[in-house]
């Protein structure tokens, strides 16, 4: 039986399968492989469809116990191993029915990026990410490109060279997105 998309939004539009705990039990009765990332989410620039933006930018860490939001970001982007990621959003929609709510509501600070740093109102947040390996087979129709640039973020006036690529495919797919609370911030 082949499963159309509408059928899968059905699904999770449910009230007992929309959450995060039904997707994982899910995954295990399919043998899906699932792991977690947290990190900083830059969002809120480009195109941008009932509270849900198309694409968002993934930079991975995770913080100190105790450390300030801006503190922990001053970190992240200062470390010159760092990589912020290219990561297509929109569809975690389908597995997520409030996931416009959710941006909307989440707390972030203020960053700006870009050529003459074009988008002057990006948030950044912190979050949580689910990703999907399925069957171990993380192909795509259209691979990843693994070229990697750098694209200065401004945060708090300084100006950060950050490394930027495509989500690698190896990742597998974003399938659940979660705000992380930061205890200072407002």
């Amino acid at each position: 039986m082949k499963v159309k998309a509408q059928d899968l939004r059905e699904y999770f539009n449910d009230p007992e399968n929309n959450n995060l705990t039904s997707y994982l039990n899910h995954c295990k009765k399919m043998g899906y492989t699932v792991y977690q990332k947290e990190g900083l989410v830059i969002y809120g620039f480009g195109f941008i469809d009932e509270g849900v933006p198309a694409d968002v930018y993934f930079l991975p860490g995770k913080p100190k116990e105790g450390q300030p939001f801006s503190e922990f970001i001053n970190e992240v982007l200062s470390n010159s191993e760092s990589t912020l990621y290219d990561m297509i959003f929109a569809p975690l929609r389908m597995r997520n029915p409030n996931l416009g709510t959710v941006i909307q509501s989440m707390k972030y600070d203020n960053v700006s990026f870009g050529p003459q740093y074009k988008y002057k109102s990006a948030r950044i947040s912190f979050c949580k990410i689910t990703f999907n390996l399925f069957y171990g087979n993380t192909t795509r129709a259209y691979p990843a490109k693994p070229d990697i640039s750098e694209l200065p973020i401004v945060y708090n006036g300084q100006i950060f060279p950050v490394r930027f690529r495509q989500l690698p495919d190896e990742w597998g797919r974003p399938v659940y997105f979660e705000e992380q609370q930061f205890p200072d911030k407002h």
